[in-house]
């Protein structure tokens, strides 16, 4: 059964790595979606292959650049499937799974998900590793934007973490994203008593 499944997920590798360059014709691409290689995609999700699960990753990020994508991508739960990527061992699988999350945390119910699947915690953590360290920021920085959600930052080490960022920055200038972070968490009262 195994070898089945192997050789099974090299033949779908294979399929979705041409598919993923022809969709580089923007007309291809809709016939695409209209094929609805989005639910097809998503299936994939629950596999174990890390190459598979690159290029599949890969393709939703780049689908999820246009709002009918994402609205999909939304309705068929992708924060659900994509929550056991935040955080895993595999450094190219993290990476393209916080790519397509970015692109995901520009709608605010897809933040609303995030939250509820207790991603902000996750992504925190993360934020400690200087190699994720500036997409996390802008992740976290699109999720503190939402009031809701502010208050989830209090019980995390958000705050110390962008404090310590901030006072060490090697740089002149501080990055933009940290301070607009550290400035929309602080217009909650308690984040705001919690960096004085």
């Amino acid at each position: 059964m195994a070898v089945v499944v192997k050789k099974q997920e090299k033949v779908l590798f294979v399929a979705f790595h041409m598919l993923l360059n022809l969709g580089e014709d923007l007309q291809i691409e809709r016939k695409m979606k209209n094929r609805s290689i989005i639910p097809q995609l998503m299936s994939m999700l629950d596999r174990n292959n890390p190459d598979l699960l690159f290029i599949v990753l890969n393709f939703l990020k780049k689908l999820s650049i246009f709002g009918d994508n994402k609205n999909e991508m939304k309705d068929r739960g992708i924060i659900e499937k994509m929550k056991r990527f935040i955080p895993c061992n595999n450094e190219l699988l993290l990476q393209i799974s916080l790519r397509l999350l970015f692109n995901l945390s520009f709608d605010a119910e897809l933040r609303a998900h995030m939250n509820d699947c207790g991603l902000i915690p996750k992504l925190v953590e993360i934020l400690k590793a200087p190699g994720f360290r500036a997409l996390i920021l802008k992740i976290l920085y699109h999720l503190s934007m939402e009031d809701k959600l502010k208050a989830t930052f209090t019980y995390t080490e958000c705050i110390p973490l962008c404090f310590q960022l901030i006072i060490h920055c090697p740089e002149p200038i501080v990055g933009k994203e940290l301070i607009a972070l550290a400035v929309n968490l602080t217009t909650n009262g308690r984040n705001a008593e919690i960096m004085a």
